[in-house]
């Protein structure tokens, strides 16, 4: 932020995962995946620990800290009982997270991921995965 001010650039940020996401129908061992899908995106990615899911929240912060004009939105993904092979790859991803989080245990993630790929094979399955996009423009004031 403090490099993009100095140069007076605009910045638009688009589909910044935040950590919302709903499944329909639910499962039991939603709620605990997506937690853990979060955990993951705050892991270091060699930089140190990520923002992860606050990460457009931070940026709108830091923008509008050195004056900058902040526009921002929802921008969801939505996916409905047509969008079978996103749904099962967004799924796969999110066991996979959890499996590198360890939590749940292994065999409950393998069971939910089982129980939610026949929900999305037969048609039945609806995913909202939240993300905001952010459009950030100088305003002359700092």
């Amino acid at each position: 932020v403090v490099e993009v001010a100095a140069r007076q650039l605009p910045v638009y940020a688009a589909l910044s995962y935040d950590g919302r996401a709903e499944l329909a129908p639910s499962d039991p061992l939603d709620r605990r995946i997506v937690d853990a899908v979060n955990r993951h995106q705050r892991k270091d990615k060699g930089f140190g620990p990520a923002l992860g899911p606050t990460a457009a929240k931070a940026a709108i912060a830091a923008f509008e800290r050195v004056g900058y004009q902040v526009t921002h939105g929802l921008a969801d993904w939505t996916f409905g009982p047509q969008d079978r092979e996103i749904q099962t790859e967004i799924l796969s991803g999110w066991a996979a997270a959890a499996r590198e989080i360890g939590d749940p245990p292994r065999h409950e993630i393998v069971d939910w991921l089982k129980r939610r790929r026949e929900i999305t094979a037969a048609g039945h399955s609806s995913i909202r995965v939240g993300h905001v996009d952010l459009l950030a423009r100088p305003t002359g004031r700092r």
